[in-house]
């Protein structure tokens, strides 16, 4: 008899603990979720954020230009870079045939320029790319744009191309 008394009360008893965890697990659980999350945002993954622009601006009489950019790595760094954004502006109604990044230790990324506006034989035009390269120190980017003209002020005719990224360690 002593015997089913304690298998009664054993069973009350997980029965009891089922409910206390049904009730608070879920709880627990989303705010473990958060954690993590909150950890992953701040990770050290994501370092330094890393901005840098170049431009280009036209010639009279030349239809094509380049600028290179040479960043500063720190030693034990690297440099990924996430994206490009261009904005450009070309007079007497050209257009830009070739916006290209070329990195030094490989790697070719054409960015597509895409009209935004026309005003006075003026054209504005925008570009967007995620490109995500990983740069050594030493190593260099050439950005070569072209139009399909050579009219025009050099104050009025150019573009200019801004790298995002953050520097990582190069040993993770």
């Amino acid at each position: 008899m002593q015997r089913w008394k304690n298998l009664v009360w054993l069973s009350a008893g997980v029965l009891a603990l089922g409910v206390i965890i049904t009730a608070v697990a879920p709880g627990a659980i989303a705010q473990s979720r958060a954690t993590i999350l909150v950890r992953d945002m701040d990770s050290a993954i994501r370092g330094t954020r890393f901005t840098t622009a170049v431009g280009v601006v036209f010639e009279i009489g030349s239809d094509g230009d380049v600028g290179t950019i040479t960043p500063t790595i720190p030693a034990g760094k690297k440099l990924f870079i996430q994206r490009v954004t261009t904005n450009g502006l070309l007079s007497d109604n050209q257009a830009f045939t070739l916006v290209v990044l070329d990195f030094s230790a490989g790697g070719r990324f054409v960015v597509a320029q895409v009209l935004q506006a026309t005003r006075e034989s003026s054209n504005y035009y925008a570009g967007n790319q995620d490109i995500d390269v990983l740069m050594n120190p030493g190593e260099s980017i050439q950005l070569t744009v072209t139009r399909n003209g050579t009219r025009g002020s050099d104050q009025e005719n150019g573009l200019n191309a801004n790298l995002i990224g953050y520097l990582v360690d190069a040993n993770p």
